[in-house]
Order: structure tokens, then sequence, then C-alpha cells
């Protein structure tokens, strides 16, 4: 299948429209030639005719409305996605920030091909959401480092096979709160 990793020498400010085919609770993390996480989610190109990279050839690949394709995530892509569920469709776009770093857009797809407007202009749109991704991450790594036994490259394996599951008890957490909150609320003598 086909893949598309957004890069800034080649798609800065230049939004994709997709919608997501994969449920983002499911997603693993696979560690890439750089060491880092990366995510691969399932994706349908709802908007226009989109180019990747040129490939050392030279060569792009075109993904047209309606393709599906494989979507390379960084951790800082796939925590902004991760606010989003199976069919939601959003707009992603790299923009560039103050301090000459970037940043990932990623709002609700508004039916055009333009994105809508974004109120926030740092990287930080959902701390929430990366303070649980980093509670997520930290006790998948205390877990993974109790086994004295187990090599570096065992725990990594470990902590990449769990993450996914930390991050969605992270995430339910809220809804576990609100239930509990509401039952202790129901039960006031008054």
């Amino acid at each position: 299948m086909a893949f598309l990793k957004i890069t800034k020498k080649h798609h800065l400010d230049k939004p994709i429209d997709i919608k997501l085919l994969v449920d983002i609770s499911e997603v693993e993390a696979k560690e890439n030639n750089f060491g880092d996480m990366e995510f691969n989610l399932l994706v349908q190109n709802i908007g226009q005719t989109y180019s990747s990279s040129p490939s050392k050839d030279g060569g792009v690949y075109e993904f047209n409305p309606g393709q599906h394709f494989d979507l390379q995530c960084s951790e800082a892509l796939f925590t902004q996605v991760s606010r989003f569920k199976k069919d939601d469709s959003v707009t992603i776009a790299m923009k560039p920030n103050e301090t000459g770093g970037i940043y990932w857009d990623v709002v609700p797809f508004s039916g055009s091909s333009k994105p809508e407007v974004s109120t926030t202009q740092h990287t930080n749109t959902n701390t929430d959401l990366q303070i649980r991704w980093g509670m997520a991450f930290n006790n998948a790594t205390r877990l993974a480092c109790t086994d004295s036994e187990l090599t570096p490259a065992g725990k990594v394996a470990i902590v990449k096979e769990i993450m996914p599951k930390m991050f969605e008890i992270a995430r339910g957490l809220e809804d576990v709160l609100e239930k509990e909150q509401k039952e202790k609320d129901d039960n006031l003598p008054f």
C-alpha cells in the first residue's frame, strides 16, 4: 500500500484533507531508522490530489481523491490526530511558527479545499492530551524497566507493545472520573 510522510521541505503550508479509517487506539508505534517512534494510520484522501515528496530518483507519487493510503505520523502529529476517532474527517497542515520551527494544525474537515482557521498558533494545541500521552509513555517505560533480565531492545519492544493500550487507558480516565463523580453526586442525601 502507498504511504505518505509529510515533510517540511515539500509540504509546509500545504494542507491535506483525510478521513481516518482506523481506530486511533489500535495504532501501534514502530521505531524508525532514526530511533524515533512512528505511527502508520490508514486514511483516505477526501480532498484534492496531493503529491508525495520526491523519491531518490526524483519521482513523485500522487494521492488521488478517494485513494486509501498509510499516513506516516511522527509522535507530535499522532498526538494531534489522536483527538479524533475512526471515520472522522480532518485537515492536516504543517505550519511555521514564530521561532522558525513548525507545528501541526489538525482541525475538523470543513468541506472545502481550505482548512478551518485555527485559533492556536503554537504546538501545544491540546495540552491535556499531551499530558496523558506522557503519562502513558512514562508508565509503559516503568513497567518495561521492572524486568532487569531484559535487554534494552527487549524493553523498547515492551514499551512499543503496551504503549497504545496505556494511552487508551489514559484517554478513557476522563469518562471514568466523570461517571464516579456523577455517582457520588447522585448519592448525596438532598
